[in-house]
């Protein structure tokens, strides 16, 4: 039978591995909008960037590989915030 503390340092070192994220960090969120075509009836995809900047939301338009770069970086942030969380709760 293994007692709390060890359970709390098996649980805290699992937790730690997931620092090894590697790549950009990014607040915020990405968006891919369709929206209708300006000279032909076909969609087009428009990718966009979203993020506070002190107390105001700033949006700025991204290419496709820019929204799929910004995407991984989003989602690390994430993970990363949630792993904190979870140790916080330890």
């Amino acid at each position: 039978m293994s007692s709390r503390p060890d359970q709390l340092h098996k649980q805290l070192a699992r937790l730690q591995n997931g620092f090894a994220l590697t790549g950009l960090l990014c607040n915020g969120t990405v968006l891919a909008v369709k929206k209708p075509g300006k000279t032909s009836k076909a969609p087009r995809t428009v990718y966009q960037w979203t993020r506070k900047v002190k107390q105001k939301t700033v949006t700025v338009s991204l290419t496709k590989d820019q929204y799929e770069a910004f995407q991984a970086a989003v989602t690390r942030q994430r993970q990363l915030r949630e792993r904190i969380r979870q140790m916080q709760q330890l």
